[in-house]
């Protein structure tokens, strides 16, 4: 397991795109939900993975996100897939029915994973089409 995290870090360089645009304002980058596609054509420009703290906190999340797309010059995010778990020792415990009340506290440990994609409509940058 020691090498899931080199894994995860070369997939999401292997889908970064040699395309550079420059940063544009949040308010310009528009948002997509998981299962809705964009019905223009699109590019990927960069995947982004976010694990926030507390669950429940998509919104949070997607709004990092959104940050960070904006920052890599997206025209749009496209949300991948929004997740809750924990996997501390002390929520494995819980699940498996180990853990007693008596214990204490494991505190605030869950938290929300959030999958996207920066992506960018060739249509609206036709300076990228004479590159090629």
């Amino acid at each position: 397991m020691r090498f899931l995290p080199a894994l995860v870090l070369a997939s999401l360089v292997a889908c970064s795109s040699s395309v550079e645009l420059p940063p544009v304002s949040p308010a310009n980058v528009q948002v997509f939900m998981p299962w809705v596609e964009p019905e223009e054509s699109y590019r990927d420009l960069d995947q982004f993975i976010v694990d926030w703290p507390g669950a429940r906190r998509e919104e949070e999340a997607i709004k990092k996100l959104h940050s960070q797309a904006a920052e890599a010059g997206a025209d749009a995010l496209l949300v991948d897939m929004i997740g809750y778990g924990d996997a501390t020792p002390c929520a494995v415990r819980k699940r498996m029915g180990l853990y007693q009340d008596d214990w204490g506290s494991c505190g605030d440990t869950e938290r929300t994973f959030v999958q996207a994609r920066a992506i960018y409509f060739p249509s609206l940058h036709p300076e990228l089409a004479e590159k090629k």
